[in-house]
This record gives C-alpha cells, structure tokens and sequence, in this order.
C-alpha cells in the first residue's frame, strides 16, 4: 500500500506540473474526489465480517495472518476460493498485523482504496480528454471528476468496498488504472517511453496478482491506441505504424494469458465451473447477453440491488427475457458504431466495457449467479469515461449552446451524483453483518434460494432453530436440486432433537457428495445423540480416512468410543485431537476430553482442565465445572 501511494504521489505531482493552463491543481483535486468518496462509504467502518466468504477467508484462516516464510509461501501458492491472489492476501496480512481481528481496520483499508480508485480515475480521465478534445481546462478537469464521482459513488461499488473479501477488486483496479496512467505517460514521453512501459507491466503484473480479472488490460490499451491517442489508425499505409503499436503490447498479452491460465485454473481446481450438462453455450450465451444488459440498467437505475441475483432453472435464448437483452446490447453496439464519427468517446467506452466485462459475463459460468455487482466495478470505468466526457462537453460548450439549458442539465447531473452518494450512504449499510445482509436479501428477492439457505445458516448459528429451518425449506422447496442446504437444514433438527429428519437430509447430502467430511462429522454426531455408537464410530472413521487431521472429526470419533467403553483409545484420541485443534476449535476439543474423563470417573484429571479450558472460554469452563459438581 505505501508502494502505490508513492507511485500515485508521483504521477499527480507529474500533472500538477503539466496542468497546461495552470488553473486547478490537479492533486488537491484528486485529493478532493477521494475524500468526498471516503465519507460517503464511512458507514462501511462499522461493518462486521459477514457470513459470504468471510468466514472462510478471514475469520477462520489462520494462514494469511502474520508475515514470515511460512505465511509468504502460502499467500504465493493457495488458490482459496478459487483465486490466486497473494499481492491481496499480502494486504490482509499487514491489516492482521495492524488490527489482528478487528474488521474496521480491514473496512478502513477497502475504503482506502476505494479512494485511491477515484483519485486515480480522474487523473486518468483528465489525460484522455486532454487528449481527445481541444476543450478549455476547465471543461476537462470537470469532465475528469465527474467521471470519477459517476464511477466512485455509484451504489454499485457498495458491495466490492463494504464486503472485506472483495478486498480483491478494489485492489486491483488501483494497479490497473497505475498501469494505463503509466502506459499514457510512456505514449507523452518517447524519449522515456521504454522506463514506463516497464512501470506499466510491472503495475499490471501486480494487478494480476490481486485478480486475474484485469486480464483484459492489453485490449483495452489497444481501444485507447484507437481513441483518444490516436495511435493506431484505419488508413491505407498505416499498417507499419499500428503493427508497432501491436507489437507493444505483447508483453502485456503474455501477461494477460498467464493471468487468465491462472485464474482459470483456481476455478477449475476447486470445481467451480458450471459444468455445459447444466448450462449448454446457448444457455451461456443467454447468460452473457442477460448480464450485459444488467449492469447498464443498474447504472441507469440502482434500485434493488442485493448480494445474490439468482440463475434461473431454465435459461434459453429463445426465452423472451434473455432475447430482449441481446436485442437491446446489440442496440447500443449499433448506436455507438453509428455515432463513432461525431461521438468517438461513446463507441471506445461501450468497448472498453464489453472487454472488461468478457471475463465475467457468463460464458465461463461459475456460482449460482446470474450477475453480480461486485462483477461491475473494473467494466464500469468504460461506462464512467463516457458520463465524464458528456459533462465535459456541456461545460466546454456553455458559450455555444442556451446557457439555461446547460446550467440545467449539468444540474441535473449534480443531483445524480447526489443521489447516487445517499443510495451509495444506505446500501454500504446493508453489510453491516450477516443478519442485516441475508434479511434484506430475502426481503429484497423473496425467491432466491440462496439467500434463504444463508440467513438460515446464520439463524441456526445464533441458535435460533425453528425460524433457521423455515428458511431453509424454503431454499429447498424453491431450488430442490440444490444439495448444500441438507447438511445445514440437518443441523438444525438435529439442535431440534428431531434426531431422524436430521439424519434423513445429511444423509441425501452424502449420497450426492460421500466424501464430505464436515456431512461426515454432523452425522456421525446425530448418531451419537440417537445412541447408535459402533455407526457413529464407523461414520467418523470414515471422515478420518478422508481428512485424518480433521480435530472436529478427531474429537467426536473420541466420544463415540468413549461410550462404546474403550477408555484407553478414547482419551488418547481426545489428546490427539487436541494437539491437531486450531484456536477456533481447541476450547471445544479440551472440553470433550474433559467430559470423557468425568464420564470415566477420573475428577481430578477433568478438574485440571478447567484452568486451561477457561482461558479459552469461560461459558464451557462453567459447563464442565457444573459437570465435575455434579460427579461427587
């Protein structure tokens, strides 16, 4: 992070300095910009970690959280959640070493960022339209910022800068526009030009390394080589001349393709891909024309957006939905080509948004989405260059057109971004936590399976049973094909004591996944309750051979056979288990060693646990000392 300050430093006092008519110091500007987009997303410090990929990424791994060879090796080779990206889990370890577990401290770095995304985008910005139009400056430093406004303070960034996991997108996007501020400056200078070509793939390659999915940078120059610079040119004899602009970029593709190799790999490897037995090319092709179209109309009118837009059942491109979205993308391709001449600004934006969004889109389906707002962050820059170039317009031509008339709509346009920053103020309070987060979900889309199956997840955590499992049968009944709810609906009647209805649904879980460990122990712990030993043993045996360090799988194994008798191989399991226990689960693991020796009769040994166990957690310490009580 001090690294891109610096550079960021460096290129805003390299345009104060060439700031032409010397009006507006483009620094205080950009500083401006970002501080305005820091108090609009404030809300988001208060946020908790939430139960969407937090829990995995943060809350329970231990891996990322310190800076010595062991941490670095893992950042560097884990592909968690289906992503290679240890420049991010390197800014989540300096938060760790910051903040340890406080989640304001990992919010405050987001929104940093965030910050520094809108910062650097109207620098960008200001370069291009320095670039394409013979404006006066102030039209173009108001076209720069209120691209940067237009993009930062849209409610569309709330779920990437408010959700700490998306850490990934607001990181990247910073190396991605450092990369095109550098690419433009090499294009400004050619005595210099190889240095920053250098600093450009040097950014871009950091880029990568914090999400694959700025993969499509090298396009994106070339867009930018068309318009605004200029570079590359549709005339007859021109082809030396672009062919070396091309042959620019190939560093920048080989980059791209390992990003991409990457990337695709991650998903692939934790088997996220939506398999073409569920979703055939057309069906993906319906997807990406659906998902295009999406992210316009939430530009145009963000209203309702939540943390899952669920994938229908049945997709086809004959289906009205998905025909009128490729009726309408096909539209807009078609008006920005017509206007390329007298608008050139629209036709470079629309494409740079089509190729930013191709990763993305669709076609290479993974999830249970059928769009995403997070998705709509990096493509929005092209969306936002547009909007910046059609109020720069307005502003460079208020000699020309009625006054009154412009004053109104750059009016107009004001409110807009006004109106964007109190949407932006309330749904970046949405993820305050997982409750508020998973209520509005299923508030805002009644039936979205996976919001249900979420906010019954979370129910059954704070122990709230009988609303948990009304919710998770109706994530079921809406998504019968969907199997991760059973384990979760499972535990919940298990805490119920409907021991049989609990067994019933884990076991449908594992005849679709027999090697799921976690299904595994929860069943082998139902059959504990039920007093079915030897097949609770034999269940948690099971789970061992899969995962044989597994302390959850360790322990409950351990209790099995303590009530099967065997004294000896049940305590020596509990002390096993308690050596492989994280943090999160050694207090448990000391409490059921504890429990098994009461049961055998050995109270001073249980007694001894009671120090340790209550430096860990005092309401189990108190369980087992109400145990030992109650043993005399």
């Amino acid at each position: 992070m001090t690294a891109n300050t610096t550079v960021l430093t460096a290129s805003l006092e390299i345009e104060h300095e060439r700031d032409r008519d010397g009006v507006l110091p483009v620094a205080w500007i950009a500083f401006g910009l970002g501080l305005v987009t820091f108090a609009v997303f404030f809300p988001a410090l208060w946020s908790d970690f939430v139960l969407w990929d937090d829990q995995v990424n943060i809350v329970r791994n231990r891996d990322y959280r310190g800076l010595g060879p062991t941490h670095l090796r893992w950042m560097f080779s884990t592909i968690l959640m289906g992503h290679w990206i240890p420049v991010t889990w390197l800014t989540f370890a300096l938060d760790y070493t910051l903040w340890g577990m406080q989640p304001l401290g990992y919010h405050l770095t987001n929104v940093f960022l965030h910050a520094i995304d809108v910062a650097l985008l109207y620098v960008v910005a200001l370069r291009l339209l320095r670039t394409a139009q013979a404006w006066p400056e102030r039209a173009r430093h108001a076209g720069a910022a209120a691209a940067a406004l237009f993009f930062g303070l849209h409610p569309l960034r709330a779920e990437s800068v408010a959700w700490v996991t998306e850490r990934r997108d607001v990181l990247s996007t910073a190396f991605f526009l450092l990369s095109v501020l550098l690419y433009l400056r090499a294009h400004d200078e050619p005595a210099s030009r190889r240095r920053w070509h250098v600093f450009s793939l040097v950014t871009f390659a950091l880029g990568l390394a914090s999400k694959s999915m700025i993969m499509t940078l090298p396009a994106v120059l070339i867009i930018l080589d068309i318009y605004p610079l200029r570079r590359i040119r549709f005339a007859t004899g021109a082809w030396p001349t672009n062919r070396a602009v091309l042959f620019e970029k190939v560093p920048y593709v080989v980059l791209g393709l390992i990003g991409a190799a990457l990337g695709y790999y991650a998903q692939q490897a934790n088997h996220y891909f939506t398999s073409l037995e569920r979703f055939a090319w057309h069906a993906r092709l319906a997807i990406v024309g659906a998902s295009t179209l999406f992210y316009v109309w939430k530009t145009v009118l963000p209203i309702g957006l939540g943390p899952m837009y669920e994938v229908p059942p049945d997709i086809s491109l004959l289906d009205v939905r998905f025909a009128a979205a490729w009726l309408a993308v096909l539209g807009l391709t078609a008006a920005a080509i017509a206007l390329r001449r007298r608008y050139p600004v629209i036709l470079a934006g629309w494409a740079s948004y089509l190729v930013m969004l191709g990763p993305v889109s669709g076609i290479a389906h993974a999830g249970f989405q059928l769009a995403s707002d997070r998705y709509a962050y990096l493509p929005s820059l092209g969306l936002a260059l547009i909007a910046g170039a059609a109020v720069g317009a307005l502003v460079a031509y208020d000699g020309v057109a009625r006054p009154a008339f412009v004053r109104a709509v750059l009016g107009a346009a004001a409110a807009l971004v006004a109106a964007f920053g109190i949407l932006t103020w309330q749904q970046v309070q949405i993820w305050r936590d997982s409750e508020s987060l998973w209520t509005y979900a299923v508030e805002a889309e009644p039936n979205c399976s996976v919001c249900h199956a979420n906010l019954g997840v979370w129910l059954n955590n704070q122990r709230n049973y009988d609303v948990a499992i009304h919710h998770l049968e109706t994530a079921l009944a809406l998504r019968p094909d969907r199997i991760a709810p059973h384990i979760y609906l499972g535990m919940a009647l298990v805490n119920t004591w409907r021991l049989d209805e609990g067994v019933a649904h884990f076991e449908t879980h594992l005849r679709e996944r027999p090697n799921d460990v976690d299904a595994l122990v929860v069943l082998g712990v139902a059959r504990i309750r039920q007093k079915r030993y030897e097949e609770a043993r034999a269940t948690l045996a099971q789970a061992l051979r899969i995962h044989p360090m597994n302390p959850m799988a360790r322990l409950n194994y351990a209790t099995a056979v303590a009530y099967l008798g065997r004294r000896d191989e049940a305590l020596a399991e509990h002390r096993f288990a308690i050596t492989v226990a994280n943090d999160d689960d050694l207090a448990r693991a000391r409490y059921a060693y504890a429990s098994t020796l009461v049961m055998f009769g050995d109270i001073d040994g249980a007694r001894a646990q009671l120090a340790p166990l209550g430096a860990l957690d005092s309401q189990l310490a108190a369980q087992l000392a109400y145990e030992v009580s109650r043993s005399h």
